[in-house]
């Protein structure tokens, strides 16, 4: 069952880490003069979504492990979230040939490192996606049995494999200067680019398994 958990909550992590905005809002605070604005970045986002990972565990936790019922519908809510956040995404795709620029929230991660921990802390744990996505890996790990150190080790998984991605930007950019450089400015082109159409695949793609779980549950 732990295998079995862990593989789900890995699935699920990635979501979180594979969203465009976090990495493109970490390459941009990798680009600042400011040395310690990336790694405030990082820190806020690891806070922000270690913060909603804990919250969600905690509350699991309470629940008597003999019902699945909750874990169910919390699944089929966080799918059904998921799928509406891909069909609005889907939507409001930009016209062919639009430029692709950052968001301006994201100009205050090429200064102080206080505002690009509150801008990694808010993306982290504010985002409605990342609600959802903790939501269901709570759910997920108390119907799989976690429970305890177990249930705090599935909350690790989650938190450090939602964050692998945004603290490898960060590492990258730091350790691989100028070699690095050209490849994250074209990562953030791309990511830039086709935004909408990334998180409505993986959006539509974790909707779908979580709907088909939880269903699954109720049905048994």
């Amino acid at each position: 069952m732990l295998s079995a958990a862990i593989a789900d909550l890995v699935l699920l992590a990635l979501v979180a880490g594979l969203s465009p905005f976090p990495l493109v809002a970490a390459v941009v605070a990798a680009g600042s003069d400011e040395p310690a604005t990336a790694p405030a970045f990082a820190a806020g986002w690891v806070a922000g979504l270690g913060t909603l990972a804990a919250v969600f565990f905690l509350v699991a936790g309470e629940i008597d492990p003999g019902r699945a019922g909750p874990d169910a519908w919390v699944q089929i809510l966080a799918g059904a979230a998921l799928l509406l956040a891909a069909g609005l995404k889907w939507r409001g795709r930009p016209r062919r040939g639009a430029p692709a620029e950052p968001p301006r929230w994201m100009s205050p991660l090429d200064g102080a490192p206080a505002s690009a921990f509150g801008i990694g802390a808010a993306l982290g744990g504010a985002n409605p996606k990342n609600l959802a996505l903790a939501a269901a890996a709570a759910a997920t790990a108390h119907y799989h049995g976690l429970l305890g150190l177990r249930a705090a080790l599935g909350a690790l998984v989650f938190v450090g494999v939602g964050s692998s991605t945004v603290v490898g930007i960060v590492l990258a950019a730091r350790l691989g200067g100028a070699r690095t450089a050209g490849l994250l400015a074209a990562l953030k082109r791309f990511m830039l680019r086709y935004s909408n159409v990334i998180t409505m695949a993986i959006c539509g793609l974790a909707g779908v398994k979580l709907l088909y779980e939880g269903l699954s549950i109720l049905l048994r």
